[in-house]
């Protein structure tokens, strides 16, 4: 590894990081990232698409401010001390990390400071938790670019003063695919040809001339009904609640007969029963009842639609985006 003499969270740090693919990026690119898709990290890399200022998030906030802590930690319970570093693959330079810290021995660890929940879960579940599943992609690609063979996740708490450290071992096959994915991706971002779209996260926006004008004479079509509409609820909203002011009053005046008739005006009052929670109930008189059996009577379900309306103007319509959004610090 090819050790680069600059300091985290600095404007040279973050000039370097654009130059090359981060560890922060390897679950992204193997489609492991419930935050970010591939198409997101190019359009983020080549401005298409403004990344998330996540400066006061408090989750970052929180893994600032207690990195020497869980440092402090990692370095009592292993009996070693843990130097922040920033490299350079040897074989690929192209494949870059920050690392949290490197020990004597030239292997990583990751430090992880996350929310009170996603330990809780990281404790319960182990290997199993999202949150490790996502960031042991990070300890890869950090072992590839240190040429090591073994490094640590570690998840700290500073409300427990616990400490959940894994010890991850460098997996040959998973690199090899990572190399492709990273290398693929860098030839996207230098030529500025976009990857493709993953329909279920990504936005779908015309880009083709006849489906770009077909879209607009649609959208035009709807902010005039909408406008329409709007209107009309003008009008319509005061005048339901004016009936429903009026049913009321004869309901009243009716006191406990269930039906009246006067002036042109029929009134019917009934009871309706409620529904029956059947979940709750099945749980309720058979707690053994495990709730995934109950998948299996799920009624088939079909795909629906909302739309709603926005400012294209402001809202600049220039790029595809996830609809999660990125949240990489979201532990």
């Amino acid at each position: 590894m090819k050790e680069i003499p600059l300091t985290q969270g600095t404007a040279e740090w973050l000039k370097w990081r654009t130059h090359g693919i981060s560890a922060s990026d390897a679950a992204v690119l193997m489609g492991e990232s419930p935050y970010k898709t591939p198409w997101r990290l190019w359009a983020e890399r080549v401005g298409k698409v403004v990344a998330d200022d996540l400066s006061r998030n408090p989750n970052v906030l929180r893994g600032k401010a207690y990195e020497d802590t869980a440092r402090a930690a990692y370095d009592s319970l292993f009996g070693t001390t843990l130097f922040p570093t920033c490299g350079e693959a040897d074989q690929c330079p192209i494949l870059r990390a920050s690392f949290d810290g490197l020990d004597e021995h030239g292997r990583p660890g990751e430090l992880k400071v996350p929310s009170d929940k996603t330990f809780e879960d990281v404790a319960t579940k182990g290997t199993d938790s999202r949150a490790y599943k996502v960031y042991w992609h990070q300890v890869q690609h950090q072992l590839y670019v240190a040429g090591a063979d073994m490094g640590r996740l570690f998840f700290y708490s500073p409300t427990m003063n616990q400490a959940l450290p894994f010890e991850i071992s460098r997996d040959e096959e998973y690199l090899k695919r990572l190399l492709e994915k990273s290398l693929e991706m860098w030839t996207f971002i230098q030529t500025g040809k976009a990857p493709p779209l993953d329909p279920e996260r990504d936005i779908f926006q015309p880009n083709e001339d006849e489906q770009i004008a077909r879209w607009r004479t649609l959208a035009a079509e709807l902010h005039e009904i909408e406008e329409r509409l709007n209107a009309a609820k003008a009008v319509t909203d005061p005048l339901e609640a004016t009936r429903k002011r009026i049913e009321e009053d004869l309901t009243k005046m009716m006191g406990d007969f269930m039906q009246g008739q006067y002036g042109g005006v029929k009134l019917t009052r009934y009871f309706q029963e409620g529904t029956v929670d059947f979940k709750k109930a099945i749980l309720s008189l058979r707690p053994e009842t495990q709730e995934q059996e109950l998948e299996a009577y799920r009624r088939k379900g079909g795909m629906r639609s909302r739309m709603s309306l926005y400012d294209p103007i402001a809202a600049q319509d220039a790029s595809p985006m996830i609809i999660a959004g990125s949240e990489d610090y979201a532990y």
